[in-house]
C-alpha cells in the first residue's frame, strides 16, 4: 500500500499513513474485548473545500461479535475509546454498526459407532416413520407371513432329515 523504498513522501501521503495506523491500532483495541470477533474501523480525515471550513473527521466502526455476550452494553465505552484515541474527534461524529454472528458454540459431542443401517434409518427417520404409520397392518401381515413362512421350512428340513 505505501512503498518503502520512496524516499520523499509527501504531507497527504504521511497523514494517509498516520491514519492507517491509527485505524490498525483501534481495530487491535477493539478485537482484544469479549466477544468481538471482528472489528473493522475507518477514518475520514477532515476534507478542505476552497473558500470554506473544513468538513470534522468523522470515524465509522463494525464490530461482529458472539451473540452470546450483550455488546450493545459497552457502545458508549467504545464511543468514548474511540473518541479519546483520535485527537480533535466530535462524539457524534463515531457511528458503531454492532452485528451478531450466525453462529452458536455448541460443546463438541464424541462420535460413537453405529452401523450402517443405523445411519440409513436416521437420514430417513421422518419418512420411514411416516411409512410405518401409514402401512401398519399390511407390515404386519407381511411380516407374520414371513415368520411363518421361514418356521414351515425350518419344519420341512427338520423333518425331512429324521426320515
Amino acid at each position: 500500500m505505501f512503498p518503502a523504498n520512496q524516499l520523499v513522501v509527501s504531507p497527504q501521503e504521511e497523514q494517509q499513513k498516520i491514519n492507517f495506523l491509527k485505524e490498525q491500532r483501534i481495530e487491535g483495541m477493539l478485537s482484544q474485548m469479549e466477544g468481538v470477533i471482528n472489528a473493522k474501523v475507518t477514518i475520514a480525515l477532515p476534507t478542505y473545500d476552497e473558500g470554506s471550513n473544513a468538513s470534522p473527521s468523522s470515524v465509522a466502526v463494525f464490530i461482529k461479535y458472539s451473540p452470546q455476550v450483550n455488546m450493545e452494553a459497552f457502545r458508549v465505552k467504545i464511543k468514548d475509546l474511540i473518541e479519546m484515541s483520535i485527537p480533535g474527534l466530535q462524539y457524534s461524529k463515531i457511528s458503531i454498526l454492532m452485528q451478531p454472528a450466525e453462529f452458536r458454540m455448541v460443546a463438541d459431542v464424541p462420535a460413537r459407532q453405529t452401523f450402517w443401517i443405523m445411519d440409513v434409518i436416521n437420514a430417513n427417520k421422518g419418512k420411514v416413520v411416516k411409512w410405518l404409520m401409514k402401512y401398519p397392518y399390511p407390515l404386519m401381515l407381511s411380516l407374520t407371513g414371513l415368520l411363518l413362512g421361514v418356521g414351515i421350512l425350518i419344519g420341512y428340513f427338520c423333518l425331512r432329515r429324521r426320515f
